[in-house]
Formats: C-alpha cells, structure tokens, sequence
C-alpha cells in the first residue's frame, strides 16, 4: 500500500502530498479504532479487530491524529494543495471581527523571541520571565479600572491580543527556543475549520529559565482555546475563548555584593550571596470571554463556484456584545524573612503570605455605523459603546467591590482624492468617560489625523488628553512589610505627537511633548507618591533603514528630556542598531541573513525592584553606567521553517564584564541560543 508519492504541480515539486498523510492518518484511525472498508487485506482486519479491544494510548493518540489531518470534503474535492502556502491562514482580533490579518512569514528580527528584549527600550532585572518596565513615558491609553501590577505585562496575553484563526487547511505550528542556564520557550498553535464558518483552535507558550544567579527561576505559561463563527452571509459573528495566565518567578532583591563585575575572584556568578532567599511570587489568571456580532446593511451576490451562488451582507450596521469573566491573584510568599531587606513587619515575624485576588465580571455593548455610500461620507465608521465592570477585591484588608461604568466613542472617516487617488486624510477620534464609583470623572481623549500622500508618504498628528484616578493599590494596600492610606487626587496627562513615515526612504521621524500634573511614582522608600507640581516634557524618535545590495542596516533612536529628572527617572538616550546580510541561496528556497545587534542607552539613575509589591522605584544611590551590548545572530527561513543562532552579549568583558539595568539586578551574561519554529498545512 503506497502512501506517499510525488506530485508534479505548476513550478514546483514536492515529495509529500497533503491529501496523501490525510489518507495515512484516516488509515490509522481505521486501524487503531474502527472497521476500515477499504482494507481488504485480512490479516490487516485480524489486527484491527485484535488492537481495537486493547492498547488504549494508542487509540486516542490515532484518534487525535485522524482529527487534526481530516480534511473537510471541500478540501479533499481539490486537485491541488500546496504543500506551504501561508495565505490559507489569517486571523482576527476580539475587537475586530471582520479585520482580516495574515500570519508573519519574515525572518525579520526573528532572534528576537524575549518578549522584553524585543520591544524597543525596555528593562528587566536579570532573566527571561523578570519584570520588565518601559525606560520612557507611557501616557495613559484608556480611563478603565487599574487594579496597579504592570511588571510581567510583556508576558501577558491579553484578551484583546487573543487570535482567532481561520484556515482553509488545518494549521500547526510548533516553536523551540534554548538558551544558556535552561533557558526554554515552547511554543504550539493549532487550528482548522470543522465546518466551513466554523474554526477551533488552541495557542500556547511556555517559558522556562534558571538564570545565571541564584533565585532566576521563573516558569509562565500562555494558553488560550478558541473557537470562531462566522454565518455564510456575513450576518452574525462571534467569538469565544478561554485565556490561561500563569506566572512563578523567584525574586532574590538583588545581589549583595554590588562589585560582582569588577572583582575579578567573583568567577562563579551561581554561588553570590542574594537579598533574598527563599522569595517568589505567583501571578496567575483564568479569563472566558464571549463577543457576538450581527451585521445589518445591503446584500451583494458572491460566487463560490461554477455552480454556486449566494447572498452576502455587506455591513452598514453592527450590534455587538462582549462578556467577559476574570478570576486572577497576585501573591508574594517569602518562608525566610529578612529583617536586613524589610524595613517593617505588620503581621508575621516568620512568613510573608501576601495574597490579593480578584474576580472581574464585564458587560459591553457596541452599536457600529459603516458608511459604505459613494460622498463625503463614504469610509466613515462610528461606533458607541457602553462597558460595565464589577470588581470583588480581595486581601489584608478584606473585601472590595468595585465598579466601573465607561462610556465610549469612536469615530473614523477617510476622505479620499478620486481624480488621482494619491491624496487621503484620515480621522480618528476616540473618547472615554467613566460615570461612577471608583473612577468617576475619569476620562480619555485620543485625536489623530493622518494624511497619505502618493500611497508612499503620511504625516500624522495626534493629541491625547487624560484624566485617571490613581491604581487600586496606590491608595489602599496593606502587605506584611507595607502599609499605607492615601488619597492621592487624579493625575492628568496631555500629549501632542506628530510623525513623518517615508516608506520608499524606509524612515519614520516623531516628535513628542507632554506635561503631566499629580504624576504619580514610587519613592525612594518603594512607597507610592504624588508630585504636585507639573511636569513638562518632550521626546524625538528616528527609525531609519539603510540597504545597499545585500547589507542592511536598521537603526532605532530616542531622545528625551524633562523637567523634573528624579520622578521621571529614564535616560536620555536610547538606540537599537541591526546591521546583516540578507541572501537568497538554492534558486531562492533559503533565506539568510547574518549579523548583529546592538542595544545602548546614556547613563542614568536606573529604577531599584521591590518584589513584594511589584514595583520599580527611585534610587540615587548608584549611577548605572552602560556600553553598547552587541547580539551577533544568523537566521534561516525554508518555507514554512524558521530558525536562528544567536550569541548573546558577545562583547562581554571587552569593555567590562557586565552591567545593571536596574540597581542590584544584574544583566545576563554571554549566552549561546538557538530556535526552530515549523509552520504545517496540512
């Protein structure tokens, strides 16, 4: 019985045909589990029936195989299946049901699979999985309810960053990444349509290191499962899924010896005594979400085949619906307290148990107008909404019951220059306002314009204005080392922005001011505090990319200053340099490209960590110092493969022998990495 052969398709050739593993994996499961009429061998049928009352493992693992290789009828009626084709796979967010987006099939940047270390100014104190925190200016993005823990965000999947895929085949992806100390990140995707409007899947991460001191180990997990429909005629949408968060990490406070780089008998960087000794914190959420749309507006007639016609709702109006259920909990657990590193102790002398958990219950409910119409109008996009959130809080304190009620608008409209098509202005305003409990008054603004020209160039300006109520643990918190009763007032934040993109020049320039009043930070006790005064500042950002045949060279810089530099502690500058060779070997079946990295930033009073509370601080007791940290790297695309090498920090003790990015919180040393990513349709 033959079940693999070659096919011959139009420009190119491959030894393995989807339809034919299909066909092996529809004979296993007849073999593993259920009478094959097309096996007429009868010894075949004599170990059929033998295994079908025995091994267990194997049947459900047949099982599983035949159900995630099965094709739909549609699919086995084809001629032709491509092998590799990553445009049978897009993908949708919660937000934005009919927004098609299409999967990522460049090596750009690829070496890049820390969450923290690929996002352009960030720090982390010390390991894969560490608290991270941006080095500039964030403004405030919305008026919702801030419970107050941001340091593992990077690590975070977020029910709007849930991706709901739909595939014309069934499509896997599986992900390897390795680095020194046990450095691990595990990857897999999997999802395909069991009907043809109706699409499953599951997405998961999982990370793992020991890192290069004691107390490093940190263990996250991402999960979600989905499942997405969408009605042949376009009429009715939804979406629903559950979201998995889960996240150990051991906190140490930092080393002792803050010499460990320029003593040169500190070989063994495992054995340097820490702060702490027996720390970590658990950070763990489970999330069901649920979002169903109907869209309203004219039919067109779409063809599916020779044969086949049908009606499709081309939208003009969307009712929709999001329920969201949230059970989360931050806790911090020290078994060795350390009179040394607390300053206080409130409720017990031997063991720190600090738990804060949460349960959130969210309503929205979105009305959607699309003017589809040929006039001024024609593009425009309004939508208003109205969320509710129902917080129970739970700690030391007892039980909180918080709500939240927001009100929303948003309004996009394109005009458009029909004689040339070379000239677009585009509209975007977006506006929050919470009614009651405890964010009453708060509110967002967010203003942008863009203007296209000639497809290739856009100007955009935009201005964001914002008043928020401090975090929930800003005001209130009560832990065993920490205690504290305030009522700090909103703090109010206004930005103006405009940029510059030149797609053909690939250069994007920005410039950026902001002032903000009752900024609010963490001292240098690690408690929260207000500063009453107001603070100005401004920032200019310059991404430019330089190619000459092969040779590529990616730069990304930041410049920022302000007026008050202890409670905006960051530094001055930031850079982010990519120089390589990109090439396309075997008749172009082999990308590469080959080069390195390099991440700098100018000298600065670099925050301190306290990880009872999950906070970064200011300290003035140390001027970090850096030199440029440079990655050398060689990535490989085949197809649907990805793969990279990297040595990390290779310069390490050209110009010292390492660096902090935050205070005590020494940075990695030389590390070996590699990763494989594989891509299957089939």
């Amino acid at each position: 019985m033959k079940f693999f052969k070659e096919h011959t398709l139009p420009k190119r050739r491959i030894k393995f045909d989807t339809y034919d593993i299909h066909k092996l994996c529809s004979f296993l499961y007849g073999y593993f589990v259920i009478e094959n009429k097309e096996v007429n061998d009868d010894a075949l049928v004599k170990r059929i029936n033998k295994l079908r009352g025995g091994n267990y493992y194997i049947t459900v693992f047949a099982a599983v195989a035949w159900f995630a290789f099965y094709p739909s009828e549609t699919l086995k009626a084809q001629d032709t299946v491509f092998h590799y084709n990553p445009w049978l796979t897009s993908y949708y967010h919660v937000n934005e049901p009919s927004s098609e987006l299409h999967l990522d099939t460049s090596i750009t940047h690829f070496n890049r699979y820390n969450p923290v270390e690929d996002s352009f100014g960030y720090l982390h104190t010390g390991h894969l999985g560490a608290a991270a925190a941006p080095m500039f200016y964030k403004p405030p993005v919305d008026a919702s309810f801030d419970i107050g823990f941001h340091q593992f965000n990077p690590y975070w999947r977020a029910s709007d960053a849930v991706k709901f895929y739909d595939s014309r085949q069934p499509f896997t992806q599986v992900g390897y990444q390795q680095g020194t100390k046990v450095e691990v990140l595990g990857s897999f995707i999997h999802t395909q349509n069991i009907l043809p409007q109706l699409s499953i899947g599951v997405d998961m991460n999982r990370y793992r290191t020991d890192g290069f001191y004691q107390r490093q180990v940190s263990k996250i997990t991402n999960f979600d499962a989905f499942a997405r429909y969408e009605s042949q005629n376009g009429f009715y949408h939804a979406n629903v899924a559950y979201v998995l968060n889960s996240l150990k990490v051991e906190e140490n406070g930092g080393v002792e010896n803050l010499d460990v780089f320029s003593d040169t008998s500190l070989l063994d960087k495992s054995t340097q005594p820490v702060l702490l000794d027996s720390a970590y914190v658990n950070w763990k959420s489970d999330v069901v979400f649920f979002q169903n749309a109907f869209d309203l507006g004219k039919k067109e007639l779409v063809q599916k085949n020779d044969s086949v016609q049908y009606q499709k709702v081309v939208p003009e109006l969307r009712l929709q619906h999001f329920f969201k259920w949230e059970k989360g909990g931050y806790r911090f657990k020290d078994a060795a307290i350390d009179s040394a590193f607390y300053s206080n102790i409130y409720v017990d002398s031997l063991l720190t148990r600090d738990t804060l958990s949460f349960t959130n219950y969210c309503n929205e409910f979105r009305l959607r107008v699309m003017e589809r119409s040929v006039g001024l109008l024609r593009g425009m996009q309004a939508d208003i909404y109205y969320r509710h959130d129902f917080y129970r809080i739970n700690s030391l304190l007892g039980e909180n019951q918080v709500q939240s009620g927001i009100g929303g608008l948003e309004l996009h409209q394109s005009f458009l220059n029909d004689s040339t098509s070379n000239f677009q202005i585009d509209f975007h305003l977006m506006g929050q306002y919470s009614f009651f409990d405890y964010n009453a008054g708060d509110f967002h603004i967010d203003f942008k314009t863009d203007l296209h020209i000639a497809t290739q160039n856009s100007v955009t300006f935009a201005l964001q204005f914002s008043k928020n109520h401090p975090s929930f643990i800003q005001q209130n918190y009560l832990s065993n080392h920490f205690s504290w009763s305030n009522d700090f007032k909103p703090y109010q934040s206004s930005t103006a922005t405009i940029s510059w993109l030149e797609k053909k020049w690939r250069l994007k320039l920005a410039a950026q001011v902001f002032n903000v009043a009752n900024y609010l930070y963490w001292n240098q006790s690690a408690l929260p505090s207000q500063f009453s005064d107001m603070v100005n500042g401004y920032s200019f950002f310059l991404q430019k990319d330089f190619t000459l045949k092969g040779f590529h060279l990616d730069n990304e810089f930041q410049y920022q200053s302000f007026s008050n530099d202890t409670v905006f502690a960051y530094p001055q500058f930031i850079a982010r340099n990519s120089f390589y060779f990109q090439n396309r070997l075997f008749k172009g079946a082999l990308t590469s490209k080959m080069g390195f990295d390099v991440r700098y930033n100018t000298n600065y009073f670099a925050p301190a960590y306290m990880p009872e509370t999950g906070q970064f601080y200011i300290q003035r007791n140390s001027l970090l110092s850096y030199y440029p940290v440079i990655d050398l790297f060689l990535t490989i695309q085949v197809k649907g493969v990805r793969a990279f090498i990297m040595l990390q920090h290779i310069n390490k003790d050209l110009f010292a022998s390492g660096y902090y990015a935050v205070y005590r919180s020494p940075m990695p040393d030389r590390a070996f990495k590699l990763g494989l990513e594989w891509r299957f349709w089939n």
